[in-house]
């Protein structure tokens, strides 16, 4: 059970750290700082993360439900 709850609270924190990143990212497209393609390719993989820890959350939650 620990086990799971440790990677559940690893996942919700990815996700706020994918949360603040697409935030900056926001920001840099706003700010036209950096070029288009490097403000898109961050935002891809800023979603890529989002679901990798939304897949790793589902499956650790009907695993928790299954017992």
């Amino acid at each position: 059970m620990q086990k799971e709850l440790t990677v559940f609270l690893i996942c919700i924190l990815a996700l706020f750290a994918d949360v603040l990143s697409l935030w900056q990212i926001s920001n840099l497209w706003l700010n036209g700082i950096y070029g288009t393609s490097v403000t898109i390719s961050l935002a891809v993989l800023a979603c890529c993360l989002m679901f990798l820890a939304f897949a790793l959350m589902r499956k650790i939650i009907e695993k928790l439900t299954a017992n």
